[in-house]
């Protein structure tokens, strides 16, 4: 029995299969690894999630390089796939999840 990925509309609105990462994202992590925040990536690259400990904002970069400030981050999982955490923002405790 082989899986088909479902279809997803890319930028410009065609349909196209998901990315193969799709399933993987709905596991549970394998891997989870203390933030340090930097203005560089995460050192195991894009995360599917960050565990958060002290909620408050942090500064976020997409997969896609875009960076976002005072993103509010709950305490507990906040499923957002990023590439770096960047300096500043109040959240504290934040863990990378793989």
């Amino acid at each position: 029995m082989s899986i088909t990925p479902p279809i997803v509309q890319n930028e410009v609105g065609q349909a196209v299969a998901a990315p193969p990462f799709y399933d993987v994202v709905s596991a549970p992590a394998s891997k989870w690894v203390k933030v340090t925040k930097a203005d560089s990536n995460l050192a195991g690259g894009i995360c599917r999630a960050l565990l958060v400990g002290t909620e408050g904002t942090a500064n976020l970069q997409d997969a896609d390089g875009v960076t976002t400030t005072d993103v509010p981050l709950q305490i507990g999982y906040n499923p957002l796939r990023c590439l770096q955490v960047r300096t500043g923002g109040t959240a504290d405790n934040i863990w990378a999840l793989y």
